[in-house]
């Protein structure tokens, strides 16, 4: 009968260390899943503020870049329009994905994309009818 008993004991032991090692698997799988659908969240830039119609200044973590939308090309007279719509539609905080394209003047070039949104910040504006929008590489 003691014998049974440990050899009871022990399949016991062994189902736990199973029951462990599952159970840490599935932490881990978790996790990953978890920094995939999370990562837009943790590595996107932020807006912090609209300097012209065409400069932005965005955030990403701990650095800061000053950012020239590619692609656009705005009228000197549309230049507060264009400012104004920007800041309505682009508030503090917001996020986006940048898409280096150069860069020019000692700015980086770039396109802005918000976060959920399908289209270009610059082809937002220029469908907005306030801006022309055109990139001699797209794609």
């Amino acid at each position: 009968m003691l014998r049974w008993l440990d050899s009871l004991q022990s399949h016991l032991n062994f189902l736990k260390t199973i029951n462990a090692g599952l159970a840490f698997k599935a932490l881990l799988i978790g996790l990953v899943i978890l920094l995939c659908f999370e990562s837009e969240e943790i590595f996107a830039a932020e807006i912090l503020q609209i300097r012209s119609s065409s400069v932005i200044q965005i955030g990403d973590n701990n650095r800061v870049y000053t950012i020239k939308l590619a692609c656009l090309d705005t009228e000197s007279s549309d230049e507060k329009e264009v400012r104004d719509w920007l800041r309505r539609e682009l508030p503090r905080k917001m996020k986006v994905n940048i898409r280096p394209r150069g860069s020019m003047d000692g700015l980086l070039l770039a396109s802005l994309t918000p976060i959920g949104e399908d289209h270009e910040l610059s082809e937002s504006i220029a469908d907005a009818g306030l801006a022309k929008y055109g990139c001699p590489n797209s794609n």
